[in-house]
């Protein structure tokens, strides 16, 4: 009696190599020819999903396919900057837009122009000194100031 081989189970892969290649390419063609080339729309015109191209290992392993997604993804934001900065789109419009679909973020302003270095000093003081009290701000009192007295409450 031979041994029979099971037959592979399961769906026939439906985005090959070639296809995904010929998608990549048809990606370009549509960001050169469109005004406004939204992602979404090109996924609509093939009856995809956008989540597809991120999330199927057909097209995220596909080396020609990346290098297509990361060249549409820098020129559509190139796209839009220029259109703000040229006066064809509203700036806002843009800001908003490069925020949700680019992953665009704020930052905080950060002042760098105040710095907080403390440098260590080993200081040798005699017991006989004496130096003047100091203030919770860590100013030394002069001698017409008054000190602040604590009380114990009894």
């Amino acid at each position: 009696m031979a041994v029979e081989k099971k037959k592979k189970m399961g769906r026939p892969i439906k985005y090959t190599k070639e296809v995904v290649e010929k998608l990549a390419d048809q990606l370009l063609e549509f960001l050169y020819e469109e005004p406004f080339p939204f992602l979404n729309k090109f996924a609509t015109k093939h009856m995809l999903s956008v989540d597809v191209f991120s999330a199927n290992k057909n097209f995220t392993e596909n080396e020609y396919f990346s290098k297509a997604l990361k060249i549409y993804k820098q020129t559509f934001v190139t796209i839009l900057i220029e259109g703000a900065a040229t006066g064809g789109l509203v700036p806002s419009m843009v800001i908003f837009t490069l925020k949700n679909i680019a992953g665009w973020r704020d930052t905080p302003l950060i002042d760098n122009s105040v710095h907080n270095h403390y440098t260590k000093v080993d200081v040798k003081i005699n017991d006989n000194t004496k130096l003047p009290p100091t203030h919770k701000s860590g100013n030394r009192i002069s001698g017409q100031e008054q000190i602040p007295s604590i009380s114990s409450g009894t």
